[in-house]
């Protein structure tokens, strides 16, 4: 069975009405909704989130402890219940260790793309 859902913005770029939708589909399902958003502080895509009740957000493309703090100061005081990273170039590997300092105790979870 399905632990969660998620949708994004970022890549295959979901549209507000389809974010909508699969939020309510998750909802009526008990299932949390993950929003991967536009960019480390996509506020527009953040507020929306949570005025659509998503649980989770996940930051792309995270390559310095600059990037993780600007999605905190973004997205740590909405409400989210779950924030993620995703670590996804060559400059983020060279800089996991300062990445993981700040997310720590802050993040739930990391993605490597």
């Amino acid at each position: 069975m399905f632990r969660a859902m998620k949708v994004e913005t970022e890549a295959e770029g979901a549209s507000r009405d389809e974010i909508s939708f699969l939020s309510s589909q998750a909802s009526e399902m008990d299932l949390p909704i993950f929003l991967k958003i536009g960019g480390v502080e996509a506020r527009s895509d953040i507020h929306f989130a949570k005025s659509v009740r998503v649980n989770g957000l996940i930051a792309p493309m995270v390559e310095s402890a600059f990037g993780v703090e600007k999605f905190l100061d973004a997205a740590s005081d909405q409400g989210f219940s779950w924030l993620a990273l995703t670590l996804e170039s060559k400059t983020a590997v060279e800089n996991v260790s300062e990445i993981l300092a700040a997310a720590y105790g802050q993040i739930s979870g990391i993605t490597i793309g």
